[in-house]
């Protein structure tokens, strides 16, 4: 029996993860995967816990289509939201799209991932339980939309010795979106590479950390983005782990102000004589 008969097969709304991309950062868990009913490829986003504040406001399930001949591009709503109030449901169509556009953006910069997304539907040899997820199905679906319709976009050509990975620990050990804790712990894949991982910034959070500076921040020391102040660096995109990148340039969060004790005099208190 070969390696990918003994690999076991996790299924996360109607998708069943494949290998996951290494080195995602804030961003979350990206798969590649394929749908159960049918075998089609998409690419899949699982937050974590550190994506907790972007949860969706809403469910929605869209199709996006690019036609060459006739010229059109066209989003279908298949599914809208079925109780939503109608300013959630406007944002979190947006954010849907935003977030599937970030996605395709940091999986196409990988070898391999266009590729992956040409091979004919097929489906896999293998079921599990189904997976609940707070994220749903309708991110998911939208993001694999996204990435058919893309494709005529993208002529990145992609290069031999891609590296990925599950990586138990790398956000997180047994931390998943909505407490199932076991999503990429239970994905067992190896696969081989001849050179170095592609590694890809961290992009800067939508909202400032807990021990972050917010304004008025020290200009031009400091600069002012998502309610943080962020400290430019020299290094610039793609950077490393220890930063963040937003636009190309390379950030640290600013620390908050440590409180500093009121001074104390050394001179005697003078003493009144009544």
């Amino acid at each position: 029996m070969s390696k990918d008969q003994h690999q076991r097969v996790v299924q996360l709304g109607p998708y069943q993860l494949g290998p996951r991309y290494k080195h995602t950062g804030e961003f979350g868990r990206i798969f590649r995967a394929r749908r159960a009913e049918t075998g089609a490829p998409a690419l899949v986003l699982q937050p974590t816990a550190r994506q907790a504040e972007d949860a969706p406001l809403t469910d929605w399930q869209v199709r996006l289509t690019s036609s060459v001949a006739p010229a059109y591009f066209a989003l279908e709503v298949e599914r809208p939201p079925t109780s939503a109030h109608p300013v959630d449901a406007a944002e979190e169509l947006g954010f849907m799209v935003e977030d599937a556009e970030r996605v395709l953006q940091v999986a196409m910069m990988r070898p391999g991932t266009l590729e992956f997304l040409s091979t004919p539907p097929h489906r896999p040899r293998e079921s599990a339980p189904r997976i609940q997820s707070r994220r749903r199905i309708a991110l998911a679906a939208g993001i694999g939309a996204l990435v058919a319709a893309a494709l005529l976009a993208f002529t990145h050509r992609a290069s031999p010795g891609v590296q990925v990975v599950v990586d138990a620990d790398a956000e997180g050990a047994g931390t998943g979106w909505g407490g199932s804790g076991n999503v990429a712990d239970d994905v067992v894949l190896t696969s081989a590479t001849d050179t170095e991982p592609i590694v890809l910034a961290r992009p800067m959070p939508k909202s400032p950390f807990d021990n972050q500076k917010r304004p008025p921040c020290k200009k031009p020391v400091e600069v002012e983005a998502f309610g943080g102040c962020w400290v430019p660096h020299e290094i610039r995109a793609p950077c490393p782990d220890d930063l963040y990148e937003r636009e190309g340039k390379c950030y640290l969060p600013a620390a908050k102000p440590k409180a500093t004790p009121a001074a104390v005099s050394l001179q005697p208190l003078a003493v009144q004589s009544e």
